[in-house]
């Protein structure tokens, strides 16, 4: 099943959108939706999952600096295992196995099409591309240099740098987009890029970008229809694959929403701070607010269906809908550190990622 990811990162507190009143309901743990087992375990934090089968999987992973090393001198060189890396597992995420950099184009960064076809990202910004589940990549386009305004270097305020892809999202075996960059703040002004193929990756377009801020979400249902939502809390959707953006939703300079995710054209969901869940039927014109049983930052939402879904986020907390959010369940977990990301094969098989590095599996109720 083709899966979908959200990359984001928690800011702001301050978000407006248009509601439609709350119909739903509120119940904890009765009747039983499952719950989340430590399945796995990598060492660092997991920034995202990608099972391209029930066996088959990626996990994009960073090892913190300061707590591996453990080095006080400033001048000192980063340790050989910090970073980002790239781990694949064959068993169900039960082992996983550390990518060798030096003979993987030092990738730090993975997102398949189907479990042959598959695009990275390597720490030189190149984007790669596979046809044999990641056995061997190829470089398929260098990173450019964009403008870099910082109005504090009074001789140099304009500076040429590397193209600040971030990640790649993926539509189908011959489209997938790369973004990154568009922060801006006072006195900084960082150029965004956007990009596209649809010729599998023989050819890379910059799109135009549009956005105020810096992408914390992307979502791309297929290869026209997709929702951005930035740094400055403005939601956009496009629906002839990013060559034009309509805002859905204006931000106020704050975003405290952080993933979403739709299962058509129209009908989604978006999560986010103080168990913050909200549901769209128009592609994301307007939301409904649904009732969860926490109030924890939810992260990360996936549905199989317009009934099956599940949302997780911060101290492990997780919750399941089998009616389309009507009603939401909470769930167990064995973690109590931030769930970052969810995929699901089918009812009964799931996993989640948390930030401390735990991989975990769904055992769906008996």
């Amino acid at each position: 099943m083709k899966s979908k990811f959200t990359v984001a990162v928690a800011i702001g507190s301050l978000f407006l959108f248009s509601l439609a009143g709350c119909k739903n309901s509120v119940l904890d743990l009765s009747p039983a939706q499952g719950s989340w087992k430590v399945f796995g375990e990598v060492k660092g934090g997991v920034y995202a999952i990608n099972f391209v089968s029930v066996l088959d999987g990626w996990a994009v992973v960073h090892k913190d600096y300061t707590s591996l090393s453990q080095q006080t001198d400033k001048k000192a060189k980063p340790a050989d295992d910090t970073g980002w890396f790239v781990c694949v597992t064959h068993d169900s995420g039960q082992n996983y196995e550390v990518l060798d950099k030096k003979k993987t184009h030092n990738i730090r960064f993975v997102n398949f099409a189907d479990p042959s076809t598959g695009w990275a990202l390597d720490e030189d910004n190149s984007i790669l591309k596979t046809t044999d589940s990641g056995q061997n990549w190829q470089v398929q386009r260098k990173a450019g240099m964009v403008d870099y305004k910082d109005a504090r270097y009074k001789d140099k305020p304009v500076q040429k740098v590397k193209e600040p892809l971030q990640a790649i999202v993926t539509a189908n075996t011959t489209t997938a987009f790369a973004y990154g960059g568009g922060f801006h703040g006072e006195g900084v002004e960082q150029e965004g890029i956007l990009l596209t193929t649809t010729d599998g990756g023989s050819t890379w377009q910059k799109l135009p970008f549009l956005f105020q801020q810096n992408i914390k979400a992307i979502f791309f249902r297929d290869a026209q229809h997709g929702w951005v939502y930035d740094n400055g809390g403005t939601l956009y959707r496009t629906t002839d694959g990013g060559h034009q953006w309509v805002i859905s939703i204006s931000g106020k300079g704050v975003a405290p929403l952080i993933g979403m995710y739709f299962i058509n054209a129209d009908e989604g969901w978006i999560v986010g701070k103080a168990g913050d869940m909200r549901h769209s039927t128009d592609g994301g014109k307007t939301w409904q607010a649904q009732k969860v049983p926490v109030t924890n930052t939810l992260q990360s939402v996936y549905f199989l269906d317009k009934n099956n879904g599940w949302a997780g986020g911060a101290d492990g907390a997780m919750i399941g809908t089998s009616d389309g959010g009507n009603h939401w369940y909470k769930q167990t977990s064995d973690t109590d550190q931030a769930i970052a990301h969810i995929q699901f094969f089918n009812p009964e098989t799931g996993w989640a990622a948390s930030q401390n590095g735990k991989i975990l599996k769904y055992e769906p109720p008996k």
